[in-house]
């Protein structure tokens, strides 16, 4: 071999090692060709790089020991969301082969084949190629040509469990809805949205994607120094592409400001969400008992508030003028905090 040999991947109904192979390509990789053929240009490479992280995951899950085998199957069950993992019958398997081309020549024979459970196969290479954000023709047909329906319509979206960031943006989104349908001549399509990512279990919904979503931030992979500078090179890479995505998300989506904002102790998030609630609950009881901008000390509002608090005498003073102080200051919270809805942010 003159050149340099570089791994590519397909994926093959049948056991290619199984298969007569001549001068022309075998079988199961003109299969391959003739699919990718049918898809569009960015959606081929994007196919390459799911099959990439398939094979990246299929080698870790070959070998590994029984107990982190059992991890692995355990979190790709947790994808299944409309049935059971163990009740999906499939005895169609698939195999992810690797061969290398040298000069843009393939080799027909396999390096590689990897076939495991069916379940856990076409459950990864769903959610790879859902996040891969294949052009949705494209996915359609690869989603035909592998029989993938089943699994596309039960896998949740989702190569991670991120449950806890999906609450907290679902628990967020519920106070943006709360505080917006209290300010005046709200939108009702707006408020509708918030409600449904408040209620979605579906990530996506969160970080609605369009054409204009796309960050291109390239690498190119230069292997004339030594293994470890090469590896320490991507690792830079992706540190930076990582920091920049945080700082997108940062930039972008109020829920992840928020988080990003807040830290341990009084500032942390679940801290907020209680004020939230106390804010809510304040303005709620004393919307009309108390108006904006007046003094809370004024004894029209405090005899009110004394009353309501149950703080008359014999309360000592300074307690009831405490409370009042507290009242004032959570109600103006919730005043600014309904100010902030209407703009797509809460602080």
């Amino acid at each position: 071999m003159s050149g340099m040999a570089i791994p590519v991947y397909s994926v093959s109904k049948h056991d290619p090692r199984m298969l007569c192979e001549g001068k022309e390509l075998s079988p199961d990789f003109q299969d391959h060709l003739d699919l990718k053929s049918k898809l569009r240009l960015d959606s081929r490479y994007k196919y390459d790089d799911a099959l990439l992280s398939m094979a990246r995951y299929l080698r870790s899950y070959t070998e590994a020991n029984d107990d982190m085998r059992k991890a692995m199957q355990r979190k790709i069950k947790s994808a299944f969301v409309r049935t059971s993992y163990d009740k999906v019958v499939d005895e169609d398997r698939l195999y992810l082969v690797e061969r290398i081309t040298v000069d843009s020549e393939v080799h027909g024979k396999p390096v590689n084949v990897w076939t495991v459970d069916s379940r856990v196969f076409k459950a990864v290479l769903i959610q790879n190629l859902i996040h891969k954000w294949l052009n949705q023709d494209c996915l359609r047909l690869i989603i035909e040509h592998y029989g993938l329906e089943r699994y596309y319509r039960t896998v949740k979206i989702g190569g991670i469990n991120d449950d806890e960031t999906v609450n907290y943006v679902k628990k967020f989104n519920y106070y943006m809805a709360e505080f917006y349908k209290r300010s005046e001549g709200y939108n009702q399509a707006r408020l509708d949205e918030y409600i449904e990512r408040s209620s979605s279990l579906n990530a996506l919904v969160f970080y609605p994607s369009n054409n204009s979503s796309h960050v291109k931030f390239e690498y190119s992979l230069k292997v004339a120094s030594t293994l470890k500078q090469t590896e320490s090179d991507i690792d830079d890479f992706c540190n930076n592409l990582k920091y920049l995505a945080r700082r997108i998300y940062e930039v972008n989506y109020a829920e992840d400001y928020l988080k990003s904002t807040t830290g341990r102790g009084k500032s942390h998030y679940s801290v907020k969400f209680r004020t939230y609630d106390k804010c809510l609950r304040i303005y709620d009881e004393y919307k009309g008992k108390i108006a904006e901008g007046d003094s809370i000390d004024d004894e029209k509002y405090g005899i009110k508030i004394d009353k309501h608090e149950g703080t008359t005498d014999p309360t000592p003073e300074r307690k009831r003028l405490d409370r009042r102080k507290d009242i004032r200051k959570h109600f103006n919270m919730a005043l600014e905090l309904i100010k902030q809805s209407a703009q797509g942010y809460l602080t």
